[in-house]
């Protein structure tokens, strides 16, 4: 957290992170005018120091003293390490959350005032400062000033992903034409899903302790395509649909119309002949979708976390190359598996979104089988 040196916050848990490796200096005052009834922790890294009237009861009432400040030094903390404290005060029988204001004062230091829940007033309460030390090398290992790259080449996840019925593990191996009875056309993300290789620098960083990996752009490849199916056949052209499906019949309606909207408004059945660019148009409406829905801050930050998330390494956990590489093939699997998700949980409004933009097509469909039924003169 970085704040200006008059920018002050109020927090009940306040929250820090070392800026860089070293040590994290504790210091808890004894605040005026609060009879010092007053509890509280201060947490780094899952180590707790409990400070004030941890024994104190306070339902009973009496006082709890404080004779001198509490002090601890956290040592040989990472970059990136967090502190946390909070408070608690006596008040008429039960324990209140004390409230922070936060105050950055320079030279790493953040000062402590804690609001007295009998008076309302903020009394200095103490400070949180952070003290850089030299970190530790890590043997062999090239420092983030003059990183070391590993060169992978285009990776197959070689995991079928359910498009649909996702808890049904009957469907892995299903033709995706197969997974919709009604389906004219797919598309998904290609097994082997990413398109290029995959260059990515890595280092130890001192600081943190931590390998560092790059976080690459990769390029997934996706497919579409388009399903053949006993019921129905793909047109080119008007030309292409004989009489008895295109003309009206006694009144009623051209039935590859009727069929045609159908198709389009409550994906109930397919045409008997139906346009193969009505089909193509759809699935590249879902590319285009698939496009906007990864380039969005949500996705590429959850992207970021699985990957982040995986290659976690401190100093002796890193062993080979070929170890970070089996790594990444699991990453593009969640990935593949996150991605896949979003797209099933988001159907319906990805659905909505195709139809509105497909519809144009479909009128230019009607209005070229109307034309048509003139031409035919079989109205």
């Amino acid at each position: 957290m970085e704040l200006n040196v008059n920018e002050i916050i109020s927090v009940e848990l306040v929250s820090l992170q070392s800026p860089f490796y070293g040590k994290i200096y504790f210091r808890k005052e004894c605040p005026n005018n609060w009879v010092s009834k007053v509890k509280g922790q201060v947490i780094c890294e899952g180590e707790i120091i409990e400070f004030g009237c941890k024994n104190f009861n306070c339902e009973r009432g009496g006082r709890c003293g404080c004779a001198a400040p509490t002090i601890h030094i956290f040592t040989n903390k990472p970059a990136g390490s967090s502190i946390s404290v909070s408070s608690q005060y006596c008040y008429e029988g039960q324990w209140l959350e004390v409230s922070f204001n936060l105050v950055f004062v320079g030279n790493n230091q953040y000062n402590l005032y804690g609001t007295n829940p009998a008076t309302g007033e903020y009394n200095y309460f103490g400070f949180v400062k952070f003290i850089p030390t030299q970190p530790p090398d890590c043997p062999n290992a090239n420092n983030c000033s003059t990183p070391s790259s590993i060169i992978f080449p285009p990776l197959t996840t070689n995991y079928e992903i359910p498009i649909h019925y996702e808890d049904s593990p009957e469907f892995l191996r299903l033709n995706r034409c197969e997974l919709n009875q009604y389906a004219a056309g797919f598309f998904t993300i290609a097994d082997t899903m990413i398109a290029d290789i995959i260059i990515s620098d890595y280092c130890f960083n001192n600081q943190t302790q931590k390998w560092e990996f790059e976080i690459v752009p990769i390029k997934i490849k996706t497919i579409y395509g388009l399903c053949t199916r006993d019921d129905f056949v793909f047109i080119s052209s008007i030309d292409e649909i004989p009489d008895d499906y295109l003309c009206p019949d006694q009144g009623r309606p051209s039935q590859f119309l009727i069929d045609l909207w159908a198709w389009y408004d409550v994906n109930w059945g397919v045409p008997r002949f139906l346009p193969r660019d009505l089909v193509v148009e759809e699935e590249l409406i879902h590319f285009n979708q698939f496009v906007e829905i990864i380039r969005t801050i949500q996705i590429q930050d959850s992207i970021k976390k699985i990957w982040q998330s995986e290659l976690d390494f401190n100093c002796p956990d890193f062993i080979s190359v070929t170890q970070v590489e089996n790594i990444i093939k699991d990453i593009l699997i969640k990935i593949k598996i996150f991605l896949n998700r979003w797209i099933l949980i988001n159907t319906g409004n990805l659905e909505t979104q195709a139809k509105e933009r497909l519809r144009t097509f479909v009128e230019g469909w009607n209005n070229l089988v109307e034309n048509e039924i003139i031409l035919r003169n079989c109205r």
